[in-house]
């Protein structure tokens, strides 16, 4: 009689441990999915930022010489909505950062704050050579991270 209760209480032991491990092994698959499309979010926002300050750059470049005050005036005008329309292309980069901050390991946060010091460092007329750069290192951490190989 105690055998059976010793073994009984062995096998819901072992069950619970059974499905402990389960459960742990698709908690990581789904934290794996969460990040990989994070990564590939954070990496989309970063190319539009990119191509933005390229905008940017080029717009801010042909504005440069203008003869009358009208014609100053009006370019005053775009440069600010250009201004307004890049600083939108950022501000979803910066939500994602965040969101990285919650979930990625430290080596793949620390490559995506170096693209958002390229471009905090990044002027009008610079082109995106750091932020490409940056967003090269931050894709080499996220596919380390997903265990994925190199570029």
């Amino acid at each position: 009689m105690a055998g059976t209760l010793i073994g009984v209480r062995w096998q819901a032991r072992e069950a619970r441990r059974m499905r402990r491990e389960q459960y742990d092994r698709e908690d990581r698959l789904r934290n794996l999915d969460e990040r990989r499309a994070l990564y590939a979010r954070f990496a989309q926002a970063t190319d539009e930022v990119e191509d933005a300050q390229h905008d940017l750059a080029s717009a801010f470049a042909k504005m440069s010489v203008t003869e009358t005050p009208e014609e100053q005036q009006s370019a005053e005008l775009r440069k600010t909505q250009m201004i307004v329309q890049h600083a939108n292309k950022i501000t979803p980069l910066y939500q994602l950062l965040w969101e990285l901050e919650l979930i990625a390991p430290t080596a793949v946060v620390d490559a995506a704050r170096s693209v958002d010091d390229a471009i905090g460092n990044a002027t009008g007329f610079d082109l995106p050579d750091e932020i490409y750069k940056a967003k090269l290192a931050f894709i080499a951490q996220a596919r380390a991270d997903l265990g994925l190989p190199g570029l």
